[in-house]
């Protein structure tokens, strides 16, 4: 479990090419849409599609699976417990969150990984690894101060390095910092998250850090909230 971006699904390809496996997807999401007798029919393809192929299973975007609340998603799992109990190989889940309440599909999970949200060194790492090597021969580009000014999960950094590399090919000028920080900023304002210049804010407490955060703790005057416009 981890937030949006944080490397689940990834993470699962690794592990299925670690074992010289395929991997098989089922979206749980899109699935629990579907009437109970759709829902058994996919789970049961899915299932049986890894048996054949000694697949590594993957029941993605699964939070409804592990909702506090019975109905839908109890239901769901009780499906998938059912086809899955007799499957030979490895099965994945991944959901945003893992829920406080014991479930049936709790209590058969061996292990439960959860993956925190990036701390700043961790964000500049990735900034590292998404932007080619020869942008970074420069030395005009600052991995540390991108890795404290925004943000981001790694799929967000991923988009942010792609988007500020295609602008600067389309402007026919090497990447720069500037490149890089307004696409940090554009990003930060789709998702809806927060970000600083050092130059214009105080240091924040990393989020990575924060178990709670009231309005009283914050000082707004070094935050810069995302447009409206």
């Amino acid at each position: 479990d981890g937030v949006p971006g944080s490397g689940k699904t990834f993470a699962a390809h690794i592990l299925a090419g670690s074992l010289h496996r395929p991997l098989v997807v089922a979206n749980v999401a899109y699935i629990g849409g579907m009437s109970a007798r759709e829902a058994w029919i996919a789970v049961e393809e899915r299932v049986e599609l890894a048996h054949r192929t000694r697949a590594v299973l993957l029941f993605d975007e699964a939070d409804l699976l592990f909702a506090p609340t019975a109905g839908r998603g109890e239901a769901l799992a009780q499906t998938i417990l059912q086809t899955a109990s007799m499957l030979e190989t490895t099965v994945l889940f991944t959901s945003r969150t893992f829920g406080g309440d014991e479930t049936a599909l709790k209590r058969r999970l061996d292990w439960r990984i959860t993956f925190p949200f990036p701390d700043g060194p961790t964000r500049a790492a990735m900034w590292r690894h998404f932007l080619p090597t020869d942008a970074l021969t420069a030395g005009t580009i600052d991995l540390a101060k991108l890795g404290r000014a925004f943000e981001l999960a790694g799929a967000q950094i991923r988009k942010a390095a792609i988007r500020a590399l295609t602008r600067a090919h389309a402007a026919r000028e090497p990447l720069a910092m500037g490149h890089l920080q307004d696409a940090g900023i554009e990003e930060c304002q789709a998702s809806g998250t927060l970000f600083r210049l050092e130059e214009r804010a105080k240091p924040l407490v990393d989020r990575s850090r924060i178990i709670k955060v009231t309005p009283a703790s914050v000082d707004e005057s070094v935050l810069r909230a995302p447009s409206d416009e």
